[in-house]
């Protein structure tokens, strides 16, 4: 676990911006985790040290967190 601010990511998809986006939020912010709430189309994006988490594993938790 790193020491800076923890950056999360909602995404489906592997959208053109992402490598962009991926690499600035990496150059700029050296000491923080960067996670990845997406899908198997962007866990690829675990090379780079991004923390991927398949959105699937958090649809209970979600549809718990929507009724409030």
């Amino acid at each position: 676990m790193k020491t800076g601010i923890p950056m999360i990511f909602f995404h489906m998809g592997d959208s053109y911006y992402l490598p962009y986006t991926f690499n600035q939020i990496l150059q700029s912010n050296p000491d923080s985790d960067i996670y990845l709430i997406g899908n198997e189309a962007n866990k690829h994006y675990e090379k780079l040290g991004i923390i991927h988490v398949d959105m699937r594993t958090c649809e209970e938790t979600a549809k718990a967190f929507e009724k409030i």
